[in-house]
């Protein structure tokens, strides 16, 4: 429970963050920054079974999210995925 609530602060956090930045990139006409996976947000999703490897060639430890189907995958499958415009 301790984990689920840091996890949905942090995306509220990011929401907020995200809702302010596109604010400033209508007013400004600034490029889109890049940020960070939320930590406790990795954790949960490290929690469940089968998150421990790459979503698609199961190499361990994988360091990306796909928001689409929130499964993790590794470096070199994200670059994949990135090309294909997911």
């Amino acid at each position: 429970p301790m984990l689920l609530a840091m996890a949905a602060r942090e995306l509220e956090e990011l929401k907020q963050e995200e809702m302010s930045q596109e604010s400033s990139r209508r007013h400004a006409h600034v490029g889109a920054e890049h940020s960070s996976f939320p930590p406790a947000c990795h954790c949960l999703l490290r929690s469940i079974p089968g998150n421990s490897v790459c979503g698609d060639c199961g190499a361990p430890d994988p360091q990306w999210a796909t928001r689409t189907y929130g499964a993790l995958v590794c470096l070199k499958c994200s670059g994949k995925h990135r090309r294909l415009g997911a």
